[in-house]
């Protein structure tokens, strides 16, 4: 997770690989530069990469390779030619594909571009259009694919928060997006929602992230990330925060977050160091975080995922038993393992939807350097989805070599993006020469007790003497150098040479009996009662020849017992299971060892040590409730759990009553009471003001009082959280039995405006051990006051609706309501979703505080039946608000049965006669500018016949038109102009090649004037430009640039009307015009015109005079105000 920008040209921006180790580093990020523009590499700068590469690899610390224009030099600044950028791609693209096959060996991932989503600006200018970073993207895919397949590549890192720039791109590309991830620049985006402050910055990362899932599921990568409006104490904070949030709450979406940058000699001041290679305070903050490990760490919530071939997984679903293994690279927490395979594991969890799995990495790219293989539990029969690892951790408490245990959030990911698998798991290290090695010791003889089907039944694994040839059907070996089962032999013939009165004299001499004791112990508390026959190893220790016995598989535990006629499934939770009970006596060694007084003694001591300090309900109920913390979200996300989500919350209390119960019973088995111990409770917490208002500093408080026994240990904390999140803390001196205290927070809080819940909870990292760990908390509500916040709009969706177009297509529309106190900053946006799909967006001009206007979306869509819809207002935070959380409405839509079959429906918007004055004689070419306004594409030809006066003349025809594409069709002969006034007719399909939604408005007539030779003088009005003037109190004045270039002056004042957005505004005019004038004629009305608008200008809009030509009167242009 934790990755750094550098940049190996820049002595500042090049830490070598020891400080990148130091600093925890895990993935480094540069561009390669090439300036070489010839179709070879520069050997060189080959060269000088290939060495620095190497010594990543070395230091296990994964490349990211930007690919620019600055890899080949010449790209084209905005704007460019489709052409133009077509002759660039196919250079750059083979420039890459160079690359990959030069540099393979060493595996770096390559990103393609920077920021194509950017507006151009001074300070850049490599932005390009969607359609054509798709092309790019495609090009540079394909010839890196092809030259190192296994190459991942992701694309451009986006720094607009622009998703829809990307949805487009992916549209360009026929919906299929060549990456194997995304990348983002979140710059800007608050860590918290709240964070620096609720109006700070463009919005909240968490927002940005969940709206480019919107857009696609592959994985995402956040390759910059970077803070320089803050001071430097709060540029760390930043830092702690942003990655606390992406690993808490996005590792399974987001891969890893790359910090922008390494040092202020690269861009100040973004840098971990400053300008003088001096640490600033979020260096520190960086290696705290990527080096943090305490001892004998074990990971509380593993993320891994595997990338795998669709066509191998499919195979190896469609067999699970035969356990089919398949290549897989592997991330683990954010570090890439490549080359590693997954395969099925277990026996009887093969029947069971969700099915165990192994994951092994390759030997040259092990686990954090020393673990080859981890094997996921799905845990299918414990509805909890803890015991397990509850069990490993009590093991972890004793002398029992035992494996590490955590949980995991696993997803199996196609090569291509696709979810093919994702659930929670217990995740625990394989016992193996590796599992031994990190443990500094040697692996000896090591067995594994399955037990086994004989002639039937199943015969299980219990240490009785078996005949040489059946101990490979009970009992696995697992490691290669054990030749036979001679050692496992020789080890259950000595045990069942001695009875229950002499195995103390003995046993250990052959035995670790202190640890089987322990591992006898936690058996005992847990109820493990599929543990003697099965599930566990026995290992022979090198060191001194003595076995021991090595904990596996503790699903069925605390309550939870196999029977037959459910196959397991039962829910009975019974904690009846005695010290002796039929499980431990069917076992040849735990049969003797409890019937030995003296062992059994030792027995009793363990087990009463462990209820009174770790099998308590202090510790594992605050344990429990961490774990379903960790792992609540990601379980209710789990199709092939067990349990309900509704089971699995009702586990955790029923798994706490069997604790009780079971401590209960065998504190009566053993005839020991359970020790006086304190009880402390929350009994009142405030706040230290009786009104709350936003901004406020609050000082928490909580009185505690000791119902139990005893005093407290050495000092009594209490945790503050608001809404579930950590706040601060205080603490007191110890408490005596029945005393009663109130302790204050050591920090205020910043009160934030809304309904809130106070939790004050005492003990909250059990200091000290208490009769109940269940009634450490106490929640309250409390209502903050809204400060109003000036200046600020806030938008929402009141409603959602839609238009039916002709044709059967529908516009769909949001009602947005500016509820704020200030118009919008920008224009509004809407982004419409369709089943959770992005399809069309809708934009409007600012909103003023009050107002509320429909944003009809700008492309129709074809819609039948029922849809979820959701509407999005500000979905990429174009302006700040004073709730960023109210700006989504979802509401399913019926848009009825399906309308008629998609038709072409074309018809004539204008014609053209090739000039503007015509004399008797001339050689006329006419022309006819055609659109399809219809629903489909039209048949191969469009043709229109041209007639003059009621007879046609000629003729012209072009190709297809798609739905909505205009085009200009000229005749394929000339007419030659006889004197007069004529009636020019055009008429699209006139024979009727295709079926159309209209056959009524095929035809389009104007009327034009042929001059004899000896005509008289006409004037001839035409519009040359369109302009604006503002006024000092900010509103428009339209103007029009006219000229006469008839031959006589026209005989009436000359008028101009102006249109914005096709709806008449204003006019102007001025006196008759000379032959050749020009004059510029300014509107009467001043216009509050803001944003950009569609105006139209037409000159003598009521004709006043006669003219050459009436054909060039009228004007349009796009104009921003």
């Amino acid at each position: 997770m934790y990755a750094l920008n550098i940049d190996p040209l820049n002595p500042k921006g090049n830490p070598t690989s020891a400080e990148l180790r130091n600093l925890g580093v895990k993935a480094v990020r540069y561009s390669y530069k090439d300036a070489s523009s010839g179709s070879q590499l520069d050997s060189q700068r080959l060269g000088f990469y290939s060495n620095h590469l190497q010594g990543l690899v070395q230091a296990n610390i994964d490349p990211l390779i930007i690919l620019t224009y600055e890899t080949y030099p010449g790209a084209p600044l905005h704007p460019a030619t489709d052409t133009v950028w077509d002759n660039y791609i196919t250079a750059f693209a083979r420039r890459a594909g160079q690359l990959a096959q030069a540099l393979a060996p060493l595996r770096p991932t390559f990103q393609v571009w920077n920021e194509p989503d950017l507006p151009p600006h001074p300070e850049y200018i490599r932005t390009m259009p969607e359609a054509v970073f798709g092309r790019m993207l495609r090009r540079a895919y394909d010839a890196i694919k092809a030259a190192a397949p296994q190459t991942r590549v992701i694309a451009a890192g986006l720094g607009s928060g622009n998703w829809n720039w990307l949805a487009n791109v992916i549209s360009s590309q026929k919906d299929s997006l060549p990456a194997d991830a995304i990348a983002i620049h979140p710059y800007g985006q608050r860590p918290e929602p709240n964070w620096p402050s609720t109006t700070w910055g463009f919005g909240y990362v968490g927002s940005l992230i969940a709206n480019y899932g919107r857009v696609t599921s592959l994985p995402i990568v956040i390759s910059e990330i970077g803070e320089q409006h803050l001071d430097r104490p709060q540029q760390a904070e930043y830092l702690w925060r942003f990655y606390r949030t992406i690993i808490n709450q996005f590792s399974g979406s987001v891969e890893r977050v790359f910090w922008f940058c390494y040092s202020d000699g690269m861009v100040p001041p973004y840098g971990l160091l400053d300008a003088n290679n001096q640490p600033k305070p979020a260096y520190q903050t960086f290696r705290t975080l990527a080096t943090a490990t305490p001892p004998d760490r074990q990971p509380g919530l593993m993320t891994l995922t595997a990338f795998v071939n669709k066509a191998d997984y499919d195979n190896m679903v469609r067999n699970p038993a035969q356990k089919l293994e398949i290549d897989a690279d592997l991330r683990v927490d954010g570090v890439l393992y490549r080359q590693g395979k997954i395969s099925y594991r277990g026996t009887t969890s093969l029947n069971f939807p969700k099915k165990g799995f192994k994951i092994k990495f390759a030997k040259k790219q092990l686990y954090q350097g020393h673990t080859r293989r981890i094997d996921l539990s799905g845990s299918y029969s414990d509805k909890s989805l803890i015991r397990e690892r509850l069990s490993f951790d009590l093991f972890a408490k004793t002398k029992v070599t035992a494996s590490k245990a955590w949980h995991v959030d696993y997803t199996i990911r196609s090569r291509d993006g696709q979810v093919l698998e994702r659930g929670v798991y217990t995740g625990l290290e394989h016992v193996d020469d590796y599992f031994f090695r990190n443990r500094q010791r040697e692996i000896g003889s090591l067995f594994q007790a399955n037990g086994g089907v004989i002639n039937g039944p199943f015969v299980g694994a219990t240490l009785d003497p078996q005949p040489p040839e059946l101990l490979p059907l009970l009992y696995e070996k697992d490691h290669p150098e054990d030749e036979d089962f001679s050692d496992l032999d020789a080890f259950i013939r000595a045990i069942n040479s001695w009875d229950a009165n002499t195995i103390a004299q003995f046993l250990d001499q052959i035995l670790d009996v202190e640890a089987y004791l322990d591992w006898l112990a936690v058996n005992t508390l847990v109820q493990a009662n599929d543990n003697y026959h099965k599930n566990y190893y026995v290992h022979r220790r090198p060191a001194d020849g003595k076995r021991e016995i090595l904990p596996w598989d503790y699903d069925l535990s605390w309550g939870r017992s196999w029977n037959d006629f459910c196959d397991g499934l039962c829910d009975d939770l019974s904690e009846g299971t005695s010290i002796k009970g039929s499980n431990q006596l069917n076992n040849a060694l735990s049969k003797r060892v409890l019937n030995n007084p003296v062992l059994y003694e030792r027995l009793r001591a363990k087990l009463t040590d462990l209820l009174n300090n770790e099998f308590t309900e202090a510790k594992l109920f605050a344990k429990i409730d961490s774990y379903y913390n960790d792992i609540r979200a990601l379980v209710q996300q789990d199709t092939k759990k067990w349990p309900t989500n509704e089971q699995f919350e009702q586990e955790r209390d029923r798994l706490k009553d069997w604790i009780r119960r079971r401590r209960a019973f065998l504190f009566k088995e053993l005839g020991t009471p359970p020790s006086q111990l304190a009880d402390t409770i929350v009994a009142a917490v405030g706040f230290g003001k009786p009104t709350l208002v936003e901004g406020d500093a609050l000082t928490f408080e909580a009185t505690v009082r000791n119902i139990g026994g005893a005093i407290t240990g050495g000092t009594v904390g209490v945790a503050f959280l608001v809404d579930g999140a950590y706040i601060t803390f205080g603490t007191s001196p110890p408490l005596e039995a029945g005393g009663s205290r109130v302790i204050k927070a050591v920090a205020p809080w910043t009160a934030a405006a809304g309904e809130h819940t106070l939790t004050a909870i005492v003990d909250d990292i059990n200091r000290y051990p208490e009769a109940s760990e269940t009634n450490n908390s106490l929640a309250v509500k409390f209502q903050v006051e809204r400060k109003p916040a000036p200046g600020l709009a806030d938008t929402l969706i009141r409603d959602i609706g839609f238009e039916r177009l002709e044709g059967g297509q529908v516009r769909l529309a949001a009602l947005v309501t500016n509820v704020g106190t200030a118009e919008t900053a920008a224009q509004v946006g809407v982004a419409f979703f369709v089943d959770d799909k992005y399809t069309t967006f809708g934009i409007i001009s600012p909103l003023p505080a009050g107002d509320e206007k429909p944003v009809r979306a700008q492309q129709a869509l074809n819609l039948t039946g029922s849809h979820k819809i959701t509407a999005i207002v500000d979905d990429i935070n174009r302006y700040p608000e004073q709730n960023e959380q109210n700006n989504v409405l979802v509401k399913q839509v019926n848009f009825g049965a399906p309308g008629p079959a998609p038709l072409a429906d074309t018809l004539i918007l204008s014609l053209s006669l090739g000039q503007s004055r015509f004399n008797e004689g001339d050689l006329l070419i006419f022309e006819a500018l055609v659109r399809n306004i219809g629903t489909a594409a039209t048949g191969d030809v469009v043709g229109v016949a041209f007639l003059v006066n009621g007879q046609q003349i000629t003729f012209g025809n072009t190709s297809t038109l798609a739905a909505g594409e205009s085009r200009t069709v000229r005749a394929v002969t000339t007419w030659r102009a006889v004197a007069g006034r004529h009636r020019l007719t055009a008429i699209v399909d006139d024979i009727n090649r295709y079926p159309e939604l209209s056959e009524t408005n095929n035809s389009f007539e104007m009327e034009f004037q042929v001059l004899p030779s000896t005509g008289p003088a006409l004037p001839d009005s035409t519009l040359d430009a369109i302009g604006f003037e503002r006024t000092p109190s900010g509103q428009i004045t339209l103007s029009a640039v006219v000229s006469n270039i008839g031959s006589a002056a026209t005989p009436d004042v000359v008028g101009v009307a102006f249109f914005v957005n096709g709806q008449y505004a204003t006019y102007g005019i001025t006196p008759p015009m000379a032959a050749g004038a020009t004059q510029t004629i300014r509107a009467v009305q001043p216009l509050p015109l803001r944003g950009k608008q569609t105006i139209t200008a037409i000159v003598d809009d009521i004709n006043r005079y006669d003219e050459v030509t009436t054909q060039n009167n009228a004007l349009t242009k796009e104009m921003t105000f």
